[in-house]
């Protein structure tokens, strides 16, 4: 039976940089990953916001079209553009980007088990076996402490009895060459409850290529027929006679904030995991990344220096959610209520009057890119809730929550 300081299960974003950090930091890791290959099959968009690469030091060779503009249609094919004279996110190689990832961490002396499924786990006092299969056959392995950092339904929780994610979107995406229209700098957002019920369709640049997708509530759509009509809609805007299919990507979306209990004194949950997703457009890269850098220090101190404090003061960082968070939070409650196309309209409409566009360019090309603190963001959407126009719609709603 191998023997480690940490086990982490799962290999995205979160479980590599965590055990990059981690092992940077002195300690023995092993990774458990499902997939046959690192980012064999990626769930995510891949969208960089700028201070990614420039915060994480990301060859700039993972970031594809620089995006300035953003087009956002209504249900009824209204249209409005809010851009900005520099660039504010990245369209990415995803999964370059984690192939690279996975060979950092084996440079620092990761080993990487490929094609493994964590089964489960006992517990003595010093260590945690776990149990996998690897290519149907089982096996036992043991460290010191655990990290979840598989995904939205995440075994690891289970097994650590953690807290679990339960407000989700799902989201699916088609990547797509040889098609025509669609401008370099730019990225398009559709709303429609029929299609994308509580977030929305959406269409992205990357190179020689496109990205099409649309999220929304489980329960409330069918994914594969929503990316059908989704596809047939955009016929409008762009050219797909030549279209080739090349790559599909889609997967569950926690959208509930970050998750109460995410830490014991053997186990630390990361990334969709941990409910470590902004709540409102569904990102989950950079807090994925941010706090996976914490975790790995934080661990690295409570096991090789035996220091308790370390790991109650990650669960402390971890529950300090950060006012974006916040806002984020409040603008997926403000969505959740507008349940028809009807009022989605409404609200565009809203939203193409000069307070609302400056809202807009606020929350996207805002932030501390430009300067702008997420207070002062915040403040400029509370001041937006309550204009005439939005309180009675949904102004009064979103600040009773806030105020709680």
């Amino acid at each position: 039976m191998g023997e480690y300081d940490v086990i982490v299960v799962g290999g995205s974003f979160a479980g590599l940089n965590f055990s990059r950090v981690a092992a940077i930091n002195g300690l023995k890791v092993l990774i458990l990953e499902k997939q046959k290959e690192i980012a064999e099959y990626v769930a995510s968009t891949g969208i960089f916001i700028k201070e990614i690469p420039e915060i994480f030091q990301i060859p700039k060779k993972f970031c594809t079209n620089a995006i300035c503009t953003m087009h956002i249609y209504s249900p009824s094919n209204k249209s409005m553009s809010i851009s900005s004279k520099v660039e504010r996110f990245y369209t990415t190689k995803t999964k370059e980007y984690l192939n690279w990832l996975a060979e950092q961490c084996q440079k620092w002396g990761v080993d990487l088990s490929l094609n493994s499924n964590y089964i489960t786990k006992t517990s003595s006092k010093n260590f945690v076996k776990i149990k996998f299969k690897k290519r149907n056959k089982l096996k036992e392995v043991k460290a010191k402490f655990i990290v979840g950092a598989d995904g939205a339904l995440s075994n690891v929780a289970n097994s650590f009895n953690l807290s679990k994610n339960k407000e989700f979107l799902f989201g699916t995406e088609q990547v797509l060459t040889n098609v025509k229209g669609v401008k370099k700098d730019s990225f398009y957002c559709f709303l429609d409850y029929k299609l994308a019920p509580r977030y929305m369709c959406w269409v992205a640049p990357n190179q020689n290529k496109i990205q099409i997708g649309l999220a929304g509530n489980i329960n409330k759509f069918n994914p594969a027929q929503a990316l059908k009509n989704f596809k047939k809609r955009l016929n409008k805007y762009f050219d797909f006679s030549q279209a080739r299919l090349i790559e599909k990507r889609r997967g569950l979306i926690p959208v509930g904030g970050i998750l109460d209990k995410t830490v014991t004194d053997k186990c630390l949950l990361l990334g969709n995991a941990a409910g470590m997703v902004t709540a409102f457009a569904g990102g989950g890269i950079f807090p994925s990344l941010s706090y996976s850098i914490k975790a790995g220090e934080c661990v690295a101190d409570y096991i090789l220096n035996k220091n308790k404090e370390s790991l109650k003061y990650y669960t402390k960082y971890s529950k300090g959610i950060k006012d974006h968070l916040k806002v984020s939070r409040h603008l997926r409650t403000i969505y959740n209520t507008l349940n028809s196309n009807e009022l989605l309209e409404d609200a565009f409409n809203i939203l193409k009057t000069k307070e609302g566009k400056k809202l807009i360019k606020n929350l996207y090309f805002g932030g501390p890119a430009k300067g702008h603190s997420w207070r002062t963001i915040f403040l400029s959407f509370e001041e937006f809730l309550r204009d005439p126009k939005v309180y009675p719609l949904f102004g009064k709603l979103i600040l009773d929550e806030i105020m709680k």
